[in-house]
């Protein structure tokens, strides 16, 4: 299956190490992000830390192993889909 993930789904598989992170490390779905998901991201960093009561060291690691699960989309792609993807939407 094949979803496109955003910041705040992400940031709670950083935080927590609940169902969030077990769907992005999934190897049954292909995950899609655009690009601007890395700075949204790193822009909470310390705050995704002190929540999650882990070491940047291990921040930087598991930020680095949930990415590559997840293909990042050029913003300029991601904009020439939105339209389309909106349509196919029914909620």
């Amino acid at each position: 299956m094949e979803l496109v993930i955003d910041t705040n789904c992400l940031i709670s598989a950083l935080i927590f190490p609940g169902k969030s992170r077990e769907l992005i490390c999934s190897l049954k779905l292909s995950l899609f992000a655009p690009e601007e998901i890395i700075n949204e991201t790193l822009v909470h960093k310390e705050e995704i830390v002190s929540k999650s009561k882990i070491s940047e060291e291990e921040f930087n690691l598991l930020i680095n192993i949930l990415f590559s699960r997840i293909t990042i989309i050029p913003l300029i792609t991601f904009e020439s889909l939105k339209q389309k993807a909106k349509s196919l939407v029914t909620h």
